[in-house]
């Protein structure tokens, strides 16, 4: 692990306390301003990084496919939304798992679909109106059409819901009311030579989604990122996150433990 502290400011913002492991291929760091403190980790697809994604079960089937892979694994967070505490019950909205169904249904107030294959996200789908997926999921023979494919392809899939699409340009959702909870975001971003990086952004304290949602893509963008989709994730009843470093140690988790994810996404190498 290398470690490193720098700070850079455009006005009130500031990046500080940089640490990277993994050669590079994940670094951390807090993002601030006016009272946001984001704890990012930047994660570069490109360096061998692979991603996997559970339906189900996330924790124990993570435990299971740990001991056989023994892959190095960078990081993993609870993913989508669910409606039930227990883990072994459907994703909210439109999942599959290596092309088998999970939830063929979608859910109409979210407007994110994470694509995966084999080695990992390859696609993100705006759902809203003008969004420009090349299939109608709203529509029976749309959302036929995508299934025979992603069962062909052995895609995975899972809703979530979306903040920010560079296909609508602005931040969906214009309300700053509800509840104030704390935030974890999933940025798909492209650096100024156009390679994608994925950032998982926390926020401890207790924000709005919107105002949330809006000061991460403006601290991004401050750093230079082009934002491509910035998705929400869950932080109630499902706020797990943790983040590994070199050796396989912890240095980074939320509150709740992973034995209660249903859904899981993990980063490894």
């Amino acid at each position: 692990m290398c470690w490193l502290l720098w700070t850079t400011v455009s006005g009130m913002m500031a990046q500080d306390q940089l640490e990277s492991y993994h050669h590079g291929s994940m670094k951390s760091y807090l993002l601030r301003d006016k009272g946001f403190v984001f704890k990012c980790f930047e994660i570069s697809p490109e360096h061998g990084v692979h991603t996997v994604y559970f339906s189900r079960n996330g924790g124990e089937r993570f435990e299971e496919w740990e001991r056989r892979s023994r892959n190095n694994v960078m990081c993993y967070l609870a993913v989508g939304f669910t409606q039930d505490w227990a883990t072994d019950q459907p994703p909210l909205g439109l999942s599959l798992e290596n092309g088998r169904p999970i939830n063929r249904n979608l859910d109409p107030d979210m407007d994110g679909l994470v694509i995966l294959d084999r080695n990992g996200i390859r696609e993100v789908a705006d759902l809203s109106a003008g969004g420009g997926f090349r299939f109608d999921l709203h529509s029976g023979r749309g959302r036929t059409a995508f299934l025979q494919e992603a069962q062909r392809r052995n895609y995975s899939c899972f809703q979530t819901q979306l903040m920010y699409s560079h296909s609508s340009g602005r931040l969906m959702g214009e309300s700053k009311e509800g509840k104030r909870a704390s935030r974890r975001f999933l940025a798909i971003c492209r650096d100024r030579s156009g390679r994608e990086h994925h950032l998982v952004m926390d926020l401890a304290r207790a924000r709005h989604l919107n105002e949330s949602a809006e000061k991460a893509l403006e601290l991004l963008r401050a750093q230079g990122w082009e934002v491509r989709y910035l998705l929400n994730q869950d932080t109630g009843s499902r706020n797990i996150m943790v983040a590994f470093d070199d050796r396989g140690r912890p240095f980074y988790q939320a509150p709740i433990d992973r034995e209660y994810a249903t859904q899981l996404l993990i980063y490894f190498r």
